[in-house]
């Protein structure tokens, strides 16, 4: 009988101490769901930064297969050098420009890298 009482006394503390504890697993478990939201939002954040990023790419290709680098990196310095009178007659006076448009800096096998 004395075996059963300090079997039954132990299995009560065990019970009291998983019941004390419950709060701090409840702690434990609303954590963990609020660190599967942030984790759901952080996954959304980077699908759509990694689509922004792929939609940049090919907006850069579809811009670099228009204007060869050489034409937008000169115009770019004259841009940054001129002042506001004559801003437009950096494109005016272009050729580059036209040659482009009308396909002649790829036909004449000047590679897009180089400068004029």
């Amino acid at each position: 009988m004395f075996h059963t009482s300090v079997h039954y006394l132990q299995n009560t503390r065990l019970a009291l101490d998983n019941l004390e504890s419950v709060p701090e697993k409840l702690r434990l478990l609303e954590n963990f769901k609020d660190l599967e939201q942030r984790y759901a939002k952080y996954k959304e954040i980077v699908g759509d930064l990694q689509h922004q990023l792929e939609e940049s790419k090919r907006r850069i290709q579809e811009y670099s297969n228009i204007f060869p680098i050489s034409f937008t990196r000169n115009k770019l310095l004259d841009i940054r050098n001129s002042t506001p009178n004559n801003f437009l007659q950096t494109f005016e006076h272009s050729d580059v420009l036209l040659d482009i448009l009308v396909g002649g800096a790829h036909s004449s096998g000047e590679s897009p890298l180089s400068s004029k």
